[in-house]
């Protein structure tokens, strides 16, 4: 399987292009094209990591909410509603009142 390229237009502002500018004249890169790979490679990169925290903070709370139903501190869904509502109403009467 060969790998094809694609030529795609950008527009950069000048600050862009200014500052690809000075990524060459450092001599870290060859070309924009070098330039904008690594930043490519760069973002799939922090992609890859928020994906692998996202899924961290998801395991965590799933074993949180697991280990709270086997200990009992649970709330019936219907009293949080009817708290939610009652609280939503006491304001309505509040700023009817004001």
């Amino acid at each position: 399987m060969t790998s094809r390229q694609s030529t795609q237009s950008i527009n950069l502002t000048p600050e862009q292009s200014k500052f690809v500018d000075e990524c060459i004249a450092s001599g870290r890169f060859k070309s924009a094209d070098e330039v904008f790979k690594e930043g490519l490679r760069l973002l799939e990169a922090e992609g890859l990591v928020y994906q692998s925290e996202l899924e961290k903070v998801r395991s965590r709370l799933i074993q949180e909410g697991t280990e709270d139903l086997e200990a009992g501190r649970v709330v019936d869904g219907r009293e949080v509603i009817a708290r939610i509502k009652e609280g939503h109403q006491e304001l309505e009467r509040k700023t009817v009142e004001s």
